[in-house]
C-alpha cells in the first residue's frame, strides 16, 4: 500500500483563497446605523419570532435552534431608491458552541420600516489578497 505523510495533504496559505471585506456601498452614517438596527432585529427575529420575521422578510424559517448574538460586520451597497444590497457577518449560538455565519440580502425600505428579501448564506466573490 502507498502511504503519504499528513503534511503533504495540508494545503499551504498560498493555496486557500481569502476575500476583502469592503464597504464598497459608501451609505452614510445615519442608512448604515438605520440598516444595522433593522439587520439585528431581523436576525433576532430569525431565532426568536416567526410571526416578527413574516413581517419583515421572505425567505428565512424560523430557526430556534440557534441563538443570535451579534452583527459583527455589515455593508450596504446602494441600488437605487430606497434599495441596498446587505453582506454581513453574524456570530450565532446553538448546543455546539458560537459560530460565525455570513449572508447577503436585499433590504428595501417601506414607509417607516425595512423588508429584507433574498437571502444568500455565502459571501460575493472577492478579489484574492
Amino acid at each position: 500500500p502507498y502511504f503519504s505523510s499528513v503534511p503533504d495533504l495540508q494545503a499551504t496559505e498560498n493555496q486557500v483563497p481569502t476575500k476583502t471585506w469592503s464597504d464598497s456601498g459608501k451609505t452614510s452614517d445615519f442608512v448604515k446605523k438605520d440598516l444595522d438596527k433593522f439587520t439585528k432585529s431581523l436576525f433576532t427575529a430569525y431565532t426568536t419570532d416567526g410571526d416578527t420575521l413574516k413581517l419583515i422578510s421572505k425567505g428565512l424559517s424560523l430557526n430556534k435552534g440557534q441563538e443570535f448574538k451579534s452583527l459583527d460586520q455589515a455593508t450596504y451597497e446602494a441600488k437605487g431608491g430606497d434599495k441596498y444590497h446587505a453582506v454581513v457577518q453574524i456570530t450565532m449560538k446553538n448546543a455546539l458552541g458560537t459560530h460565525v455565519e455570513n449572508y447577503q440580502f436585499k433590504i428595501e425600505k417601506q414607509k417607516q420600516s425595512y423588508f429584507a428579501t433574498d437571502f444568500k448564506h455565502t459571501l460575493p466573490e472577492g478579489k484574492k489578497e
